[in-house]
């Protein structure tokens, strides 16, 4: 479950984004949030695909840290670095919540 959380991040937060909404996401807050939108769709419909999986929850424990994370990245609050740690931390936390860990 972890290694198609991290496939997701990595497909939803890289290729699917592209360069346009990679360098306008910095200037424009609709760009950012389309960006979000499409890697929480990702996320969200790739563990509906693997695993059945599907809670409104979930969408927003993706979506909201995921929003917060990138625009303060794009305020320069944060670096590149504590942002994909804070993606990632994000994505884990799902997993154990959905595993019944937490």
């Amino acid at each position: 479950m972890i290694l198609i959380a991290l496939f997701a991040h990595a497909l939803g937060d890289y290729p699917l984004q592209g360069n346009f909404l990679a360098q306008g996401k910095n200037d424009s807050k609709y760009l950012l949030l389309m960006h979000c939108i499409i890697y929480t769709g990702v996320v969200v419909l790739l563990f509906y695909a693997v695993f059945d999986f599907y809670a409104l929850w979930f969408v927003a424990l993706i979506f909201i840290p995921h929003v917060s994370t990138d625009f303060a990245k794009t305020k320069n609050l944060i670096s590149f670095r504590v942002d994909q740690a804070i993606h990632i931390a994000t994505l884990l936390l799902a997993v154990m919540l959905i595993r019944g860990m937490l």
